[in-house]
């Protein structure tokens, strides 16, 4: 029974983490977003800043991974906090590559109309989302009586 309540618990401890940083994340992209459309040469075509819905949809599905890597860290190794930060760290900059890759060589992009400018937006974004959700996540009482 104790470690049921336990398990549930944390699972719940998780969850409510992981949704205030999928909010909070997808706010402060949301605000990025407007930013950029107001200081940077957007194509209409370039739905990724132009539609508000995938920097939201991105930015929430962003942390439930974190969140799913959270829980699979804990337990299967000995400083589970640790490890998540550093893993989703570096998950985070890998994140970037496309963002560099496409802003270099924008033709090669599949939407069109994002150049440099619309791209370092989208990967301010990806490091804003992670700077709120890693903490937040990595804190998260798993495993740990309440």
């Amino acid at each position: 029974m104790a470690q049921t309540t336990t398990t549930a618990l944390s699972t719940r401890a998780l969850v409510a983490s992981a949704a205030v940083a999928a909010v909070a994340a997808a706010a402060v992209n949301s605000g990025l977003r407007l930013l950029a459309l107001e200081t940077t040469e957007v194509g209409p075509e370039f739905d990724p800043l132009v539609d508000p819905a995938p920097v939201i949809i991105f930015t929430v599905i962003g942390v439930a991974i974190g969140a799913v890597l959270r829980r699979v860290l804990e337990g299967r190794t000995a400083n589970p906090e640790r490890g998540f930060v550093r893993l989703t760290i570096i998950l985070a900059l890998l994140s970037l590559a496309p963002n560099v890759a496409f802003g270099i060589a924008p033709d090669a992009a599949p939407t069109p109309g994002g150049g440099p400018g619309p791209q370092a937006w989208l990967g301010a974004m990806h490091l804003v989302a992670a700077a709120i959700a890693i903490p937040l996540l990595a804190r998260a009482p798993i495993g740990r009586q309440r």
